[in-house]
């Protein structure tokens, strides 16, 4: 892989990694370690074979800071919790909506659905496990 953009395309992989991950030290650990494989199996790689591997990573540091978001588990409750940030919401509604009319209110209630579906995601787990 060229030096320079594949340095660059990796910090982004790390910085995506380490805002998703901050509340989930395990899954970062482990975030790290598949990351730096990755990059270190290409490490060698030719420049024509290097860029589309470069231009992938990008695409996975914008889907990893925009398209995942991690759930916790309420102590004591069935229910998930998710913070979610304005990028994260915009990501994830109508277009037609602004970065003005997205308040807290706005982001609490989005964080109530994104949780609803992921207990639904392990409810279905569960399930399968079980059969």
């Amino acid at each position: 892989m060229s030096a320079k953009t594949s340095l660059g395309a990796f910090r982004a992989v790390l910085r995506a990694g380490s805002y998703t991950f901050r509340e989930d030290a395990v899954a970062y650990k482990d975030f790290i370690q598949q990351t730096k494989g990755l990059f270190l199996k290409n490490k060698f790689a030719n420049e024509n074979e290097s860029q589309p591997l470069i231009n992938d990573a990008y695409e996975a540091a914008y889907f990893i800071r925009h398209g995942i978001v991690q759930a916790k588990k309420d102590e004591g409750k069935e229910d998930y919790r998710v913070k979610l940030d304005k990028t994260q919401v915009l990501e994830h509604i109508d277009k037609e909506i602004s970065l003005k009319q997205i308040d807290d209110r706005f982001i609490k209630r989005m964080e109530k659905k994104v949780a609803a579906e992921q207990k639904g995601k392990e409810e279905n787990k569960e399930e399968n496990k079980e059969q």
